[in-house]
Formats: structure tokens, C-alpha cells, sequence
């Protein structure tokens, strides 16, 4: 039969060790729980709301903002509403509140893409805009 090494010390390492584990698995949990629970709960609204299935049509003006219609109806969000524009190498994203975003595919957008860049840049100004240069996109 093996001794069992009893210093205090090993007590203490032991109890460390088994902490560090445990708080890694819960990360673990955590940061995969997480994206995975986004992307149900987008599909679910993808699923049930009319809103994501339907086409909208986004028209840009520098001086009135940008005009959405779905469905018969529109709504007009002016510059002053947007809180700000991000871009990223697929999308160019318009937030409009804490819950609510236009976010664009630039594929979308076809040959008018710079042009429609260039109205959200200025229409945002540089204080609300993560924009960056189209052509490094």
C-alpha cells in the first residue's frame, strides 16, 4: 500500500488545481453557451417574424436619411436618429437604438456601394461612424 504524502502544502496545491479547472470549464461553458444560444434565438425570430423574411427597400439621402419601406409601409430614420455605422468585410451596419440595427450585406448594395458608403459616411459624420475606407474591405 502507497503512503499517502499528508503535508499541508499538497492540500492547498490540490485545492488550487481543482479551482483553476473548475473555473475553466465554466468559461468554456460560457463562451460556447453563449453563441450558441444567439444564434437559436435568431433563428427562432428569422422563423416567426414577418419582418425578417420580407424585402426591404432602403433608399439614401445625405439630407433626409435614409428611407425604409417593407410591406407597404415606410419609415424614414434622419441622420440625427442614428446612433452610428460600423462596416466590416460583408456588411455595413446602421444602428438606430440599443435593440434595433439595419445591417446591410454590401453585396446588396451592387455597383451603388460606394456611392451609398459615401452618403452614410457624411450623413453620420466622423463622430458617430466606424467607417473606413471602402477599399480596404
Amino acid at each position: 500500500m502507497e503512503k499517502c504524502d499528508r503535508r499541508p502544502g499538497n492540500y492547498v496545491i490540490y485545492s488550487l488545481i481543482l479551482s483553476v479547472r473548475i473555473y475553466i470549464l465554466a468559461a468554456v461553458c460560457f463562451l460556447g453557451y453563449t453563441p450558441f444560444l444567439l444564434k437559436r434565438k435568431a433563428a427562432r425570430a428569422l422563423r416567426e417574424e414577418d419582418i425578417y423574411r420580407t424585402p426591404m427597400d432602403l433608399t439614401f439621402s445625405e439630407v433626409e436619411g435614409i428611407l425604409a419601406e417593407q410591406n407597404g409601409t415606410s419609415r424614414l430614420y434622419r441622420w440625427e436618429e442614428v446612433l452610428r455605422g460600423a462596416v466590416t468585410p460583408k456588411t455595413i451596419s446602421i444602428y438606430l437604438g440599443k435593440d434595433q440595427a439595419l445591417i446591410i450585406p454590401k453585396q446588396d448594395f451592387g455597383d451603388r456601394f460606394l456611392q451609398c458608403y459615401q452618403i452614410i459616411a457624411r450623413g453620420l459624420g466622423m463622430s458617430r461612424s466606424a467607417v473606413q475606407n471602402p477599399d480596404t474591405h
